[in-house]
């Protein structure tokens, strides 16, 4: 997967970087999709990097939320 191959390239620590969508249905709106970030890493990110994961994600993906998750 291209965002995959990308993440290892820009962030060395990260080994695995997988996307899915969660929908939230509300009667008051319509259906939001929000992008689900699971990542696995050698080790933990530290802030710094983890916010310049998602800002970066959120820019790849073209989307204003996103939930980034790291898997043990």
């Amino acid at each position: 997967n291209q965002i995959n191959n990308e993440a290892k390239i820009l962030f060395p620590e990260i080994t695995s970087l997988k996307i899915g969508n969660y929908t939230i249905e509300n009667e008051t709106t319509k259906s939001k999709v929000i992008p689900v970030i699971l990542f696995q890493s050698k080790k933990s990110l530290d802030e710094p990097t983890q916010i310049k994961m998602k800002m970066w994600l959120k820019q790849r993906l073209a989307k204003d939320s996103i939930e980034v998750y790291r898997q043990n």
